[in-house]
């Protein structure tokens, strides 16, 4: 008679599924913060000129939400354009 495999054992599918999707969201991460600290390597003009700051790099990368830093800094920089195109009409 065999065994069963249990449902969280690295030889069922659905195991090897779960790790792959982990390991796809760590390197994601991973790969998100690496590219905000490249972007922190620009001086503090160029971040003005993209609607950052150096704080908001240290606030998105040290935030402990579930959110990816750089969608963080996205949105940060979209809401600030939108308020200076406000206040420019």
């Amino acid at each position: 008679m065999k065994a069963a495999a249990h449902p969280a054992s690295p030889d069922s599918g659905s195991g090897r599924a779960g790790l792959t999707a982990f390991i796809s969201r760590a390197i994601s991460h991973w790969s998100d913060r690496r590219m905000v600290h490249a972007i922190s390597q620009l001086d503090d003009h160029l971040l003005a000129d993209i609607g950052l700051s150096r704080s908001d790099l240290d606030w998105a990368l040290h935030e402990p939400s579930a959110g990816r830093p750089s969608e963080e800094l996205a949105r940060l920089a979209a809401e600030r354009r939108a308020r200076r195109n406000r206040r420019a009409i």
